[in-house]
C-alpha cells in the first residue's frame, strides 16, 4: 500500500457560501479541497457564520430577517468539516 502524506485546515468563510471548505495539501505542496455542505433543517448556524454576519445569536439574525436558506454554514458542516481535518491530521506522516 503506497502511503501519502496530508495536513488540512478548514479555512475562513468568504462571500456567499458554497460549502465548508477543507483545503488538503498533499507532500509535495499541491493543494486540493474537500467542500462539506449540510444543510441544516433547523437552520443552525455555526458560531462563525453568526459572527461573519455581524449577529451574537441565532434569534437576533432570524428577528432581523437572515435567510434561512441553503447559502449558510450549518453548526454540523462546520463540526463535520473540523472533524475531517483533525482525522487527517493525526494520520502519521
Amino acid at each position: 500500500m503506497t502511503n501519502f502524506s496530508y495536513s488540512a485546515k478548514v479555512l475562513p468563510l468568504q462571500g456567499k457560501y458554497y460549502g465548508t471548505i477543507v483545503e488538503l495539501t498533499d507532500e509535495s505542496g499541491r493543494k486540493s479541497e474537500i467542500k462539506i455542505w449540510i444543510d441544516d433543517p433547523d437552520c443552525a448556524l455555526s458560531d462563525r457564520e453568526l459572527e461573519d454576519s455581524g449577529y451574537k445569536t441565532r434569534e437576533e439574525a432570524f428577528k432581523d430577517g437572515y435567510p434561512c436558506d441553503c447559502h449558510y454554514e450549518s453548526k454540523r458542516g462546520f463540526w463535520l468539516a473540523n472533524r475531517i481535518a483533525d482525522a487527517i491530521n493525526a494520520q502519521p506522516s
